[in-house]
């Protein structure tokens, strides 16, 4: 079976090379390579647009357990990503490079990621000055 950690890695690495987007590892300003970064900003402390992949240990499905109630293999894995910049029209242009990057990838051989359907407000992060705007997407693969 296919790890959450690798699944991780996995799309990490596909975010890196997204041009005009930072990407961080479980934390604002902790790079995949384990280094830290703080975002970029402008001449106005706004910050420029990243994404961060959030850890996610997945789950097993009841209908992927066998009599023994053994798992065999059956994974479910979300990629939790959050764009954000500090403003509310960069965080809607840094959304869909992200999305174009991640939907309907093939993580794995015969495996796509596939975004969840529905939508989510550009929302304000109060908690940060100046203020950030950011939008949380999920992508789910079955493997």
């Amino acid at each position: 079976m296919t790890s959450p950690a690798t699944l991780h890695a996995l799309v990490l690495d596909r975010l890196a090379g997204l041009p005009t987007v930072a990407v961080y590892d479980s934390e604002v300003g902790r790079l995949p390579d384990g280094g830290r970064q703080k975002p970029k900003t402008d001449a106005d402390g706004r910050v420029y647009p990243y994404a961060v992949l959030w850890p996610s240990p997945g789950w097993v499905p009841g209908a992927g357990r066998d009599l023994e109630h053994d798992a065999g293999g059956s994974l479910v894995w979300d990629a939790r990503v959050t764009v954000a910049s500090g403003s509310p029209t960069w965080t809607l242009n840094a959304v869909p490079l992200v999305r174009a990057r991640l939907d309907n990838w093939p993580i794995l051989a015969g495996n796509r990621l596939a975004a969840l359907e529905g939508t989510t407000d550009v929302a304000p992060d109060r908690d940060t000055s100046p203020p950030r705007w950011f939008v949380p997407l999920t992508f789910r693969v079955h493997v």
